[in-house]
């Protein structure tokens, strides 16, 4: 087993995390299909896709064509719709239950989940407030 946080210096609190395997980096990541395999439709070769699995900051990656999401072109933007889209989405739809006509309040509303509530929010049709914070250097 390796542990993170010895000897990787991921976890420096008194949790300590074990794992059986090399640490993979990264979570999400698009590409494009360059293989498939006997059951994927041969089409699918050159379509673009995102995933979210460890390990997609490898050059090459294996993954179920089940687990693929499709995207029309390789568009650098799309990636963020897997952690701040879904995040923002489930923030506004399950825990602010959000509706249309609404005035919603965006906190830290210039990182990645928080621009994506801003446009979520007013593709709802709802009125925004949106909080900043500026720090001087």
């Amino acid at each position: 087993m390796v542990s993170l946080s010895e000897n990787l210096g991921v976890c420096n609190d008194s949790r300590i995390l074990y794992i059986d395997r090399q640490f993979d980096v990264s979570f999400e990541s698009m590409g494009q299909n360059v293989q498939v395999g006997s059951s994927v439709p041969k089409e699918a070769v050159g379509t673009f896709a995102l995933i979210s699995q460890y390990g997609t900051c490898a050059e090459y990656l294996t993954a179920p064509f089940k687990s693929l999401i499709p995207i029309p072109g390789s568009k650098i933007d799309y990636p963020a719709l897997l952690s701040a889209g879904l995040t923002a989405s489930i923030a506004l739809e399950q825990a602010g239950r959000m509706t249309t006509g609404e005035a919603v309040l965006v906190t830290a509303a210039a990182n990645d989940a928080g621009q994506m509530a801003v446009q979520l929010a007013k593709l709802a049709g709802n009125h925004l407030l949106v909080l900043i914070l500026v720090m001087k250097m």
